[in-house]
């Protein structure tokens, strides 16, 4: 929950992250007729359904996006086109994935020829601002027909590719018009509270009866010794490292940089980006799941990726497997060096996102592929070169 100047005490409302949207859409304050506006505060795919389901329960609504934030999300559309139901199946194929830079994926003939050729990096980039493009068409932000003015402030510059702003899908086919025609948003920081709404940095003032927000948030462990954190690999402060292993870890996070922007020399020149303040290391679990040196405990849901429910399913065999005994790790020098390139990919593949490490979103083929592999499974791939590749 973001915290308001001034504090909540004077908003006299409800106010509701989104993790509750299920319970007080079916059952609580969205129901309710004397609920008759709603403001939203946040930009990316949680406030957009919040705003979109605050519409369709027939309130008036008011979106609140910070201007000196990420800006909003860039939406992809539903459909996808040819054999492929919607976008999100498009997406999920070994040939879409072999266009995303990876330190899970294996680098044979096609890949190094998409990566490390000055017309394969010049073919990618044209597929991104393609890409980006086509999402921004299919929004129509400035000309829309039956737009409300704010309307305009849902454009974004940021670049799918890069994920250095919100990402989002339109899976509603009246998505965009319901919120052209519905909405108002405001691109501003909110000041304070006041009992029946919010006052926003220009001196606007927003009328709610309920304040929802989508804000994301924190994932760590309070439970763990700053101590126990360190020796499982979990980010914690640099200062609680050892000085061998803040040297060890400084030499590997140079070495697999150098590594990445060589495989990789499109990730050398990234667009304007919002940097955030990192106060921890980067997560030093190998495959993100599992401590180096401790054969106890794992952890899942910490890498950040496309599809929750692909990545929930293989993390959990490999994570069985694990425990049952049926993985071999590979030597610790190894270990360390696969994990110091994860991270640095993650750096340099989502530099808004990536410091900590775990941020993989479209490794989403490559890093399922690999924990499959590693159990002995090969992951449905086709035997025929052409149906690997596209389904």
């Amino acid at each position: 929950m973001p915290l308001f100047a001034h504090g909540q005490t004077p908003f006299k409302g409800p106010i509701r992250h989104h993790k509750h949207l299920g319970e007080i859409s079916s059952t609580g304050v969205l129901s309710d007729p004397r609920c008759k506006h709603v403001a939203v505060v946040g930009a990316g795919k949680s406030a957009t359904d919040m705003v979109y389901e605050s519409v369709k329960k027939g309130k008036h609504v008011s979106w609140i996006i910070q201007h000196d934030g990420e800006g909003p999300a860039l939406s992809f559309t539903a459909p996808g086109g040819g054999r492929y139901e919607n976008s999100t199946e498009a997406g999920a194929t070994r040939m879409s994935a072999i266009f995303s830079p990876s330190s899970f994926m294996q680098y044979g003939l096609l890949a190094s020829l998409i990566h490390r050729t000055s017309f394969g990096v010049h073919y990618t980039k044209s597929k991104i601002l393609q890409g980006d493009k086509f999402c921004r068409d299919a929004a129509a932000y400035h000309d829309r027909p039956g737009a409300l003015p704010g309307f305009k402030n849902l454009d974004t510059t940021t670049s799918a590719f890069w994920c250095n702003g919100p990402l989002g899908l339109a899976q509603h086919d009246d998505f965009w018009d319901t919120l052209a025609q519905n909405v108002d948003v405001y691109r501003n920081n909110v000041v304070s509270l006041k009992p029946d709404g919010i006052v926003l940095d220009d001196g606007t003032e927003v009328l709610a009866d309920i304040l929802l927000c989508g804000t994301g948030w924190s994932s760590n462990y309070p439970f763990f010794s700053a101590h126990l954190a360190c020796s499982l690999g979990l980010p914690h402060s640099p200062e609680d490292d050892s000085s061998q292993d803040a040297r060890l870890w400084d030499m590997l996070s140079r070495g697999a940089e150098q590594e990445v922007l060589s495989k990789f020399p499109i990730l050398k020149r990234p667009p304007r980006y919002k940097e955030h303040e990192v106060l921890t290391t980067p997560i030093r679990l190998y495959n993100c799941i599992a401590p180096l040196e401790d054969r106890s405990i794992v952890f899942l849901g910490r890498a950040h990726l496309s599809n929750s429910f692909r990545t929930s399913e293989a993390q959990a065999i490999w994570a069985t497997a694990f425990f049952d005994g049926n993985v071999q790790m590979p030597p610790m020098e190894q270990a360390r060096h696969d994990i110091a390139c994860m991270n640095a990919l993650s750096a340099k593949r989502y530099p808004s996102h990536g410091a900590a490490g775990d941020y993989l979103f479209f490794q989403l083929i490559s890093y399922t592929d690999k924990l499959l592999a590693e159990v002995g499974l090969n992951s449905h791939r086709k035997a025929e070169y052409r149906k690997k590749y596209l389904s």
